[in-house]
């Protein structure tokens, strides 16, 4: 009936040194967790830029190869209307269309190009202006990203993405 005070002190002497082991077994699993997280979301975000440069490119090819004259008054879509339609869906966590460099072909031959505020090429001609009926109007997209992973990397990630459609409606 009665318990013996050996037997409860011997059993919370156990007690508490176990106490001590958990506190310094977390302590070194913590960082190991830390990275894991921090790692998956910066691999996330990553994932999150090259799926929105790829979205962006495609609707900036088919933005400037289909309709061409839908524009207002019946003057077509310039190809620094399909770099600014490109730019504007080209925006998402640790991204702006302002960081994305642009470039649009038509039949293998450039067209215009944009880097930061810089425009090269014909920006105010129609990208399929007077096209034969094989032409295809590609539009390419390059983004430098930062792929940090605290306590361990910091990388700097080039994302290239292109969307391709045949200019129609000429």
């Amino acid at each position: 009936m009665f318990r013996s005070r050996v037997a409860t002190t011997h059993g919370g002497c156990r007690r508490r040194s176990q106490r001590g082991a958990a506190a310094i077994e977390f302590a070194l699993v913590l960082p190991i967790l830390v990275i894991i997280v921090f790692g998956i979301i910066a691999f996330g975000i990553g994932f999150t830029q090259k799926q929105t440069l790829s979205s962006a490119v495609r609707d900036g090819a088919r933005f400037g190869s289909v309709g061409i004259y839908v524009a207002a008054a019946g003057t077509p879509r310039t190809c620094g209307d399909v770099i600014a339609k490109t730019r504007q869906n080209a925006s998402t966590i640790g991204m702006t269309g302002s960081d994305v460099s642009v470039t649009v072909t038509r039949g293998g031959t450039s067209v215009c190009a944009a880097t930061g505020a810089t425009v090269t090429g014909s920006p105010g001609a129609s990208p399929c202006a007077n096209a034969s009926p094989t032409d295809d109007l590609t539009v390419k997209a390059v983004f430098v990203g930062q792929l940090n992973v605290p306590l361990l990397m910091s990388k700097s990630v080039t994302m290239t993405s292109s969307g391709v459609y045949r200019c129609e409606y000429n």
